[in-house]
């Protein structure tokens, strides 16, 4: 892994009790998912499209959280409360952070992924 997300595959597994092949599941899920609504989140957060931006961020956040990434979770639930609040100049702000954090994350899981399906249980 990279290293430059939060992303630790121990507290990862720690929310599946321990479960390898559960894990790897979710993140095949995570990562087919979330990159298309990171791109309408993006796409949103650009034309101040406050509804779709609360409703991308909602869906995101609650993937992190299957996962354990809980530092991409808070960003999440930060862009969401200011897209709630109609907080324009926020959601802009948080944009940025968010994004750059969840394309870290993105690139640590897909790595993480591969090595788990291949059946390297180091973490």
């Amino acid at each position: 892994m990279t290293g430059l997300s939060e992303y630790s595959r121990a507290a990862a597994l720690d929310m599946v009790a321990g479960d390898a092949a559960l894990l790897t599941e979710l993140l095949g899920v995570f990562l087919a998912d979330v990159p298309a609504r990171l791109h309408v989140l993006e796409s949103a957060a650009a034309a101040e499209d406050l509804a779709t931006v609360l409703h991308e961020a909602h869906a995101i956040k609650g993937a992190c959280g299957t996962i354990a990434a809980a530092g991409n979770m808070q960003r999440m639930q930060a862009l969401e409360h200011a897209a709630r609040n109609n907080n324009g100049a926020a959601v802009a702000e948080l944009w940025i952070e968010s994004l750059e954090q969840m394309r870290w994350l993105l690139q640590d899981l897909h790595l993480d992924y591969e090595a788990l399906r291949q059946g390297h249980t180091a973490a």
